[in-house]
């Protein structure tokens, strides 16, 4: 993870300086106040003055949550959600993770600024994992989290959870992003937290 990596480059030293080239996709403008109470959105961004305001989105479709995105750490400050229940629903499987861990946030790929008081459609989906590189500059990427379960039991932590969105399957597949995830350490993800969403869900 970077946290781990930083600690690595100081522990050692040195750091590397690289140029990283890939392809920016851009930032696309949206808008998605409608997660928060009362229309007051987007809380704590003076707490966090490297954080992106991200409608989080799968590529093309609708977005359905909002994050925080802090990116200095790569992690998320909070996701926004609304929580809708009913028993009449169909509810739906956890999908396969595997395949939808490597997705980026492609509005997050991207070369220069952003204006930290407008928000963006984060337009998860597949890039080259030669663009991986450029774009962890501004995300967390799947690399950064293989191999760290042996080493410091740590598991990808949904901050808005896939379970309470199983009655809608694009809203599943869109927590999917490590745009939504904090690291979270793997007796708590297995214990306590599951023990919450089986009792909740």
């Amino acid at each position: 993870m970077k946290l781990l990596a930083g600690f690595i480059a100081v522990i050692t030293g040195f750091t590397t300086q690289e140029t990283l080239e890939g392809k920016d996709y851009g930032l696309v403008e949206d808008s998605c106040e409608e997660y928060f109470h009362n229309a007051k959105s987007w809380p704590l961004t003076d707490k966090y003055p490297g954080a992106i305001r991200l409608c989080q989105n799968i590529a093309g479709k609708p977005h359905k949550f909002a994050t925080l995105y802090d990116i200095p750490t790569g992690i998320p400050v909070y996701s926004a959600y609304i929580g809708n229940r009913s028993p009449d629903k169909t509810h739906h499987d956890r999908p396969d993770s595997r395949k939808r861990w490597p997705r980026l946030a492609k509005s997050l790929c991207f070369d220069g600024d952003f204006d930290s008081e407008k928000s963006y459609a984060s337009r998860i989906d597949h890039v080259y994992h030669s663009d991986w590189a450029f774009c962890g500059k501004h995300q967390t990427v799947n690399d950064d989290y293989l191999g760290e379960h042996d080493l410091i039991h740590i598991d990808r932590g949904h901050v808005d959870p896939n379970e309470i969105n199983n009655e809608d399957p694009d809203a599943q597949d869109t927590t999917f992003t490590l745009t939504n995830v904090a690291p979270q350490a793997s007796i708590f993800n297995g214990t306590v937290l599951n023990l919450f969403n089986n009792y909740f869900m």
